[in-house]
């Protein structure tokens, strides 16, 4: 048997509220990946909403793949990048309307894959998801997406680095997001381009 205790509280006005759980269940996994930095875009051009395409700097290290794309006001997940040389060619998507050309703060974030672990969301008690850093001021954007076995989309959650976890308290009656198919791997982006560690947290209890 696993055990979580889920606490909130709030004092407001000298009064104080508060509510803990003790949620039991079968099992429970965690665990923790460090998330690959962002790559800055130089000479952003936009062609329409979901059509782009941005240099990178020498020496980038990215080859052709799936990007998430960040930039100051938007996010659009899932991207198709082809990167020649330097070039960047974007399309396709989902998310926020590409920003409009000549657009400074677009970063190129990519997808760090989780493996490890089998979530199956029917049987899910709570599931929290978290993003911290080595340096605790960061506010970075993060993004954590759930995937099954054939690479259906099951759950994203949307956060920002060493802001407040996303927890699914199923348990105690909230929507479980994350039914479906069974979870078998996850990928992990963040906004942030600097060396400090960003890490994706994923927590969970569930019953068999």
């Amino acid at each position: 048997m696993a055990v979580a205790s889920y606490n909130k509280s709030l004092t407001i006005a000298g009064i104080s509220f508060s509510r803990q759980s003790n949620i039991t269940a079968d099992g429970a996994n965690g665990f923790s990946a460090a998330v690959t930095p962002a790559k800055a875009l130089s000479a952003w051009v936009k062609t329409d909403l979901d059509t782009a395409a941005g240099n990178l700097a020498a020496s980038h290290g990215l080859s052709t793949g799936t990007y998430d794309v960040y930039w100051t006001g938007g996010t659009r997940y899932d991207v198709v990048v082809t990167i020649t040389t330097n070039a960047c060619a974007l399309e396709g998507g989902s998310g926020t309307d590409f920003p409009a050309s000549a657009d400074t703060t677009v970063v190129l974030a990519p997808q760090t894959l989780l493996t490890g672990f089998t979530l199956d969301g029917d049987n899910a008690s709570i599931v929290a998801v978290d993003a911290t850093s080595t340096d605790p001021s960061l506010t970075n954007k993060c993004r954590v997406a759930f995937h099954d076995a054939t690479a259906d989309l099951i759950a994203t959650v949307a956060l920002a680095a060493n802001g407040d976890p996303n927890i699914n308290d199923i348990y105690s009656g909230e929507t479980n997001r994350y039914t479906g198919a069974v979870i078998t791997n996850g990928k992990a982006s963040t906004a942030y381009t600097g060396a400090s560690v960003i890490k994706a947290e994923v927590g969970y209890l569930y019953n068999t």
